[in-house]
Formats: structure tokens, sequence, C-alpha cells
């Protein structure tokens, strides 16, 4: 009995919902002229205990906005689970193949840490090319109409008077 009840003691107090601490992008191949989204997210059950927020250096790019914050939590069936996002959105110096450093926060006197997020940075604009695919998709959708669709217009009546309506089948 008393083994089950110190058992008991042990797991409530283990922390029974992990945590984690992730960077994303929304792009790893992006244009020398494009902005792209870069976030590091924490998941766990309080994002209250996070502390001493750090992002990695930005020196290789143009840091247009940021850190924007936003927290979400839940709590269903009585459990709670909780998250934080910092984002960062960045535009490239120059073209080449980049490493974006890791992040690191408190979170219950640990210190977490992100994995580094690979970019590579091309000549051009991707977004324009993804553009001009799209475009030349629709030419050649609109080509093979053209050639596969016949219209035929009927009217109701072959000679009109003036202010006379006519109906079009």
């Amino acid at each position: 009995m008393m083994k089950k009840f110190l058992l008991l003691i042990i797991l409530y107090t283990i922390n029974i919902n992990p945590q984690s601490f992730t960077a994303s992008t929304d792009n790893n191949t992006v244009g020398i002229n494009d902005q792209f989204q870069v976030s590091f997210t924490f998941s766990g059950d309080d994002v209250n205990q996070l502390r001493n927020f750090s992002p990695p250096d930005f020196n290789q790019f143009i840091l247009l906005s940021g850190p924007n914050q936003s927290t979400s939590m839940q709590i269903i069936n009585g459990q709670v689970s909780a998250s934080r996002v910092f984002t960062y959105i960045l535009r490239p110096r120059s073209a080449g193949s980049f490493v974006i450093g890791s992040a690191t926060v408190d979170f219950k006197n640990n210190k977490l840490r992100t994995e580094p997020l690979k970019i590579e940075v091309v000549q051009g604009s991707q977004r324009q090319q993804q553009q001009q695919q799209q475009q030349q998709q629709q030419s050649v959708s609109r080509e093979q109409i053209a050639e596969n669709v016949f219209i035929r217009a009927v009217a109701d009546k072959q000679r009109v008077f003036q202010g006379e309506q006519v109906t079009i089948t």
C-alpha cells in the first residue's frame, strides 16, 4: 500500500506534458528579393514559466519585423497545453547558403535550444518564378479550351423592330 502511494506521488510530480522548442521557416529556398518568415515555437503546459528568450544572429539577413509574439492555450478534459511563438520576417542580403543559428529560452531552470535552420538564397525571386509557371499553365489551359469548345448561339426571332426584346440561347 505504501509503495503504491509513493509511486503515485512520484508520477504526479513528474512533468506529464513534455515541452519542446522548435524552429521553422515558411520556405527553405528564397529569392534574394523575397522576404520569408522564421518562427521559434515553444510547446508545453505552462508558457508563463518562459524566461530569457534569445534569438539567433540574423546578420546575413535584413530584419523587417520581429520578434512578434503569439500565445495560445487549450484546456481539454482538464489537460492544459500551451504554446508561444516568436516570429521574425527577414529578407536576404546576398545569395548563397546560410545557417540561422539556434535560439534559446529558459524554462523552469532548464535551457532549451532549437536546431539550426538552413536557408538557400537564390538570384531573382522565387515568387515571380512561381507566378510565371502558373501563368504558363493557365495559358496552356486556355489554348486547350479554345481548341475543344464549340459555341452556338440561336436567336428566338430572325426579324425585330428597334427596342424589341430578343432572346439568344
